[in-house]
């Protein structure tokens, strides 16, 4: 399961208690979406022992984008319905089945105390593209957090998510997870223990006017490592791969 899937998963499970919704809007040419902003903070205490969920949150939708905003509830939070139902009224559904789920984890009832903090922000955004950022964090007790960041990417115009394979010609995985290899081997230590069958394309990047950078949980690419690799490849390195007619031929040209 990649990194976007099992995020999806996290969200779904959000714990609910008090929800407000403010405006935020962006007026400069750069980001000319208006945006809705659904703060979350809560701390559920466990049915049985001393545990508790202590939970802080905070995610962008469109405000008035009713395309764009129906896919990200999609690819983002998971929701499959045709219809436009309020971002607030989305959130505080998910929010319930998780508190449900996580009340029941042995740890929070025996005491400890569950974190979890998730917010998502604009990564990047042109008229035509946008790169949403959600950042995951989670951490029991004393633990150290652990860290996940997942980009997803849309094509404004028609308010549709951005694959890989619209990007990338036919066969680009293998001289792809090349690419992102031969980074790895300059970037790090020559000593580090690294995953190397954790190493490609993931459909976890965003794309900016330099190139596009890829996104994998470090724990799984480096041994004793808990956060997210940042993989940056320029628009050079990758031109051999890039479609002719894509929607981010702007950027390159």
């Amino acid at each position: 399961m990649n990194a976007q899937n099992s995020l999806v998963v996290f969200i779904i499970l959000l714990a609910s208690s008090m929800l407000s919704c403010t405006k935020r809007n962006n007026k400069s040419e750069s980001h000319p979406i208006q945006w809705d902003t659904i703060h979350y903070q809560a701390t559920t205490p466990a049915e049985e022992g001393n545990g508790s969920i202590v939970q802080d949150f905070e995610l962008l939708f469109p405000s008035h984008k009713d395309r764009l905003k129906r896919e990200i509830y999609r690819v983002v939070l998971g929701f499959t319905g045709s219809e436009t139902i309020p971002a607030k009224q989305l959130v505080d559904s998910l929010a319930r089945t998780n508190r449900k789920h996580f009340l029941l984890d042995r740890d929070v009832i025996l005491g400890t105390v569950y974190h979890e903090q998730i917010s998502s922000f604009v990564a990047y955004e042109d008229p035509l593209l946008l790169s949403l950022a959600v950042n995951y964090t989670s951490f029991k007790g004393a633990d150290e957090p652990s860290n996940t960041v997942c980009f997803y990417n849309f094509i404004l115009p028609e308010g549709i998510a951005l694959s890989e394979s619209s990007i990338f010609i036919d066969g680009y995985e293998e001289p792809l997870t090349h690419l992102l290899v031969e980074h790895i081997k300059k970037t790090y230590l020559t000593n580090a223990v690294v995953n190397y069958d954790e190493v490609r394309p993931n459909g976890n990047f965003k794309i900016d006017t330099k190139g596009i950078t890829y996104c994998f949980q470090e724990k799984l690419v480096l041994v004793d490592s808990n956060n997210e690799m940042m993989i940056p490849l320029s628009w050079e390195e990758l031109k051999t791969l890039l479609r002719e007619s894509s929607p981010i031929n702007h950027l390159i040209n």
